[in-house]
């Protein structure tokens, strides 16, 4: 166990996230980031929102409302940014105001294919469902002025959400091990800046057991040398970072990085250049040639490349295995489930034990009963 002495930062992003969508932010360009990590808001293109009602409408005003509260309550920008995009999208194809529509309108808007056809994963689909049913639900409670002077509900009949049912996506915990963690790195460029990054990059997934954003969204500020009390109450000097933990958006989370991890980094921050001129808000890793925060699809199309590169099936690996593979490598190891539990940030001690034995498989102890009498038969 580390108790890491850190500080906390703040992060405002309501004039970032929330006043654009009412205003028409078009979305479909890459996102770039302020020094804050908070998305940078891009001019739209559009000139008017396709929406049955205007800005001046008491639905608008509820719609600005909802996504104010929900930055307010999950302090995620993710989140946000899911809500809003799906929000546009339902109440723009086709435009009604959103009392008027009904299962049928959200049952085809959440099971909507892609452009291309394919239809949409249960994750989507759960995505937009949580987007269109958290609105339909704040909505429920939301009064403005009547004729009369007297406060009425803006919806006045059952939410069109009323009874839709998340889905259960089929989830494949894939972990790497040694061997394949062995051939995957080995493919990797030790004398490249771009391999050095991506060495850099899965290393540090690897090290810390950190979720898919936690890393991406790293900055060089986020760095810095602290003092580390370890379990028999010795301090040391080591590395520290700083992270939004999943859940747990509205305050700095701080944790141990691991020397290896850290002797990565420099090596690719040196290799690459930026070491001498990188500022506290600078992302850590960057797209070649540019100063623009590797993306989520990026990171995931260069591990699909090493891992074709390395000979390994790439069904089932996703960024999230790094956590799987460090997970599983430190049980094998004998780290205890208690430090793990911390390590992953789990506040349910059951969490983590089930996390293991997904993928550290289950023990058939009652098969050593048999062994005596049925072993004649193999």
């Amino acid at each position: 166990m580390y108790l890491i002495l850190g500080t906390f930062l703040l992060c405002d992003i309501i004039d970032i996230i929330v006043k654009p969508f009412l205003t028409n932010l078009d979305l479909s360009k890459k996102t770039r980031y302020n020094q804050d990590k908070s998305p940078v808001a891009r001019p739209s293109h559009r000139q008017s929102m396709p929406f049955a009602f205007d800005t001046d409408n008491p639905w608008s005003r509820c719609l600005s409302a909802f996504l104010t509260a929900s930055f307010d309550r999950s302090h995620s920008s993710e989140t946000l940014r899911i809500y809003q995009r799906a929000l546009y999208r339902f109440f723009s194809e086709p435009a009604k105001m959103p009392e008027d529509y009904t299962r049928e309108d959200v049952s085809t808007f959440i099971h909507r294919p892609s452009p291309g056809g394919k239809a949409p994963a249960v994750s989507t689909v759960n995505q937009r469902l949580s987007a269109l049913r958290s609105f339909y639900t704040y909505a429920s409670t939301y009064t403005i002025e009547g004729s009369d002077g007297h406060p009425v509900a803006i919806l006045r009949h059952p939410a069109p959400t009323s009874g839709f049912r998340h889905g259960r996506p089929d989830r494949v915990y894939r972990a790497m091990s040694y061997e394949e963690f062995s051939q995957f790195f080995s493919v990797i460029p030790k004398d490249t800046p771009l391999g050095l990054r991506d060495r850099s990059l899965f290393l540090l997934y690897f090290w810390t057991a950190r979720r898919r954003a936690e890393i991406q969204r790293l900055c060089w500020g986020d760095i810095e040398q602290g003092t580390i009390i370890d379990e028999g109450g010795r301090r040391r000097v080591g590395w520290l970072y700083h992270f939004r933990n999943k859940g747990s958006s509205t305050q700095d989370d701080v944790a141990e990085l691991p020397e290896a991890a850290k002797v990565a980094l420099d090596k690719y921050l040196v290799a690459s250049g930026r070491m001498d001129t990188i500022q506290a808000g600078d992302p850590l890793f960057v797209a070649e040639g540019s100063d623009t925060p590797l993306s989520f699809v990026a990171i995931f199309k260069a591990m699909k490349k090493y891992l074709k590169a390395a000979g390994l099936d790439g069904r089932g690996f996703s960024i999230h295995s790094w956590r799987h593979t460090a997970a599983r490598a430190r049980y094998a190891a004998g780290e205890d489930i208690r430090s793990l539990q911390r390590l992953l940030r789990h506040s349910n001690l059951g969490t983590t034990d089930l996390y293991l034995r997904t993928l550290a498989g289950t023990a058939n102890s009652g098969a050593k009963l048999l062994e005596d009498k049925f072993n004649q038969f193999s």
